[in-house]
């Protein structure tokens, strides 16, 4: 570290007094008037209210016009409300407070079942009072609730409307049916935390190229198309949320012990993803125009290789079109182990993740059947080529204009054999590598 930057960082300790002062004229709470006269609330609170737009955060560092070190001192000094406590008022955080409350519950009793670290719950003990501690410096990554979702392996939108206590009630069962620990479930949670002098930006974690977590390793902080992501997999989706005592930072996936998923079509792994745009029955045309979709999309995303829509027609199964492996979305959750099981109408989780990462509900062509064979009636929109608009139902007359759909929230049969729908209709493909 530099004398300069050294300088800045005692600076930013030391003037945050001084800086609050002028931003907030005087006083903790600045009653400035509007233009009619009226005396208006402008309290800092509001700083830290929500993980929203941060309106107010804005203003502060728009208004400081000084060194960066300066605005955070300034943001945190700003802040009257805890880690913990912004935590409780955030909806999508029910799963992280959950998952603290459970393994602080399990009092340290059980030892994770193959865990890296042989973490047991004792190292998870005390995470909940860090972030409730007035004098801590913390930087916490909160995975979302979806991100909690992937991770365990339920459908998209379970845990929505559910409260902290009601998923933590649910938790152990599903630990259960996965053959993991609450001791796990501690060592992925420790993959969150980071205490030290003090809270990092995202804009500091980009410069330091790491965050090294508490009782853990240090996992790497990169950039592409425009997205931060932690461990090359998990994106920041909400950045620099302002507490007293830390800087929480919203992740789209729970950092998980494993290393990223390998490149695909490397060691046998196939990976999966539905195409983040849509299509009708006809356009592109056949299967090599549905496999240069496929291709395409993959590109926009910088994942290698060759490309095959998930797709039959009059002459082709799916599955003797795709490679056999081991079949796993773009963020390394299983879906099946081989040909033989992703065909045996039931798959380890749903196929709900674009190429991005991002969660996908809803309908993509497929034309197949659950043992990958095409699907003999209303099935495959003239082998694809078909983009009539008519006013009908897949049945009689019309079964030349219909084709069938798989559905991303589904794990039965369904995920491939869903609903028949009118060619003209705009709906996903599904794509897996070579």
């Amino acid at each position: 570290m530099t004398a300069e930057k050294l300088v800045r960082k005692l600076l930013g300790i030391l003037t945050i007094g001084s800086v609050l002062l002028a931003l907030s004229g005087g006083a903790a709470v600045a009653n400035d008037k509007d233009d009619d006269g009226n005396r208006r609330n402008t309290s800092r609170v509001a700083v830290c209210a929500h993980p929203g737009t941060p309106a107010e955060q804005t203003r502060l560092v728009r208004e400081s016009k000084v060194d960066r070190y300066l605005r955070k001192g300034a943001l945190l000094g700003a802040c009257e409300d805890t880690v913990l406590n912004l935590l409780n008022q955030i909806d999508g955080a029910q799963a992280l407070l959950a998952a603290l409350a459970l393994v602080e519950e399990s009092g340290g009793g059980v030892p994770a079942s193959r865990s890296p670290r042989g973490t047991d719950t004792t190292a998870c003990l005390g995470i909940q009072d860090v972030l409730a501690d007035v004098t801590a410096r913390v930087t916490l990554l909160v995975p979302v609730n979806g991100a909690f979702e992937m991770f365990l392996r339920r459908k998209p939108g379970e845990f929505d409307g559910l409260s902290a206590d009601e998923i933590k009630d649910l938790l152990p069962l599903i630990l259960m049916g996965l053959e993991r620990t609450e001791g796990d479930l501690c060592d992925v949670l420790l993959n969150h935390v980071a205490t030290g002098p003090e809270p990092r930006t995202v804009e500091e974690l980009l410069e330091a190229g790491a965050i090294t977590v508490d009782n853990g390793p240090e996992f790497p902080i990169s950039v592409g198309k425009g997205d931060v992501k932690v461990n090359y997999e998990s994106e920041f989706s909400v950045r620099d949320r302002f507490a007293t005592n830390g800087i929480m930072h919203f992740l789209n996936s729970v950092i998980a012990n494993e290393p990223p998923a390998p490149p695909p079509g490397s060691d046998g792994l196939v990976t999966v993803f539905i195409t983040n745009g849509t299509y009708s029955g006809g356009i592109p045309a056949g299967l090599a125009g549905r496999d240069a979709a496929c291709q395409s999309e993959a590109a926009e995303a910088n994942l290698p290789g060759t490309w095959t829509a998930w797709l039959s027609d009059s002459t082709m199964n799916a599955k003797n079109r795709v490679a056999d492996g081991e079949y796993r979305n773009v963020s390394g959750a299983l879906i099946a182990n081989d040909m033989a099981d992703l065909t045996d109408a039931l798959l380890a989780s749903p196929i709900f993740l674009n190429q991005y990462g991002n969660n996908v509900d809803g309908l993509y062509w497929t034309g197949t059947l659950p043992d990958g064979t095409a699907a003999t009636v209303n099935s495959n929109c003239e082998d694809w080529t078909n983009t009539d608009a008519v006013n009908g139902e897949c049945s009689g007359d019309d079964i030349n204009v219909c084709g069938s759909t798989g559905n991303s929230n589904k794990n039965n049969g369904e995920w491939t054999n869903s609903r028949v729908k009118l060619c003209y209709y705009q709906y996903h493909l599904l794509c897996f590598s070579d």
